[in-house]
């Protein structure tokens, strides 16, 4: 990724096309953190850097195909701790439990699993690319 940039609640709304008020229930979930600063109260706010942005845009997308909470807690939970998927890219996948891989072992994960759902987060980073340069 470029530079670092910091984006504010409202700015990684637009640039992801979720509504604010989706994302700060999200925030109140742990779906979401604010890797650069926490908002402490007013004049505070939460900043949040590109990879949480692309971690937002994931979560979003996987939302949106129907998957549960409780399984985009652990979406969250996997990528707040695999950082290269969110700037280098990997798989998600969504079986009941998650996993996220790089993407040259889908394919003996596969072998050995049934995934209902695979997300190359690759997609999700050249998104988030796209919008802020357009900024």
């Amino acid at each position: 990724m470029a530079a670092l940039r910091l984006l504010t609640l409202p700015q990684l709304a637009q640039t992801i096309g979720v509504e604010y008020r989706t994302l700060h229930s999200w925030l109140g979930r742990g779906l979401l953190r604010p890797s650069l600063q926490a908002s402490s109260g007013t004049g505070s706010p939460n900043l949040f850097s590109i990879e949480d942005a692309v971690q937002a845009k994931i979560i979003a997308e996987l939302r949106a195909s129907g998957i549960s909470f409780e399984l985009l807690e652990q979406v969250a939970e996997h990528l707040q701790t695999n950082q290269t998927a969110l700037t280098e890219g990997a798989v998600v996948l969504v079986n009941g439990s998650v996993s996220v891989l790089p993407a040259a072992d889908v394919p003996a994960a596969h072998e050995q699993e049934s995934p209902t759902l695979a997300y190359d987060t690759q997609y999700a980073i050249r998104e988030v690319n796209a919008a802020l340069a357009a900024v």
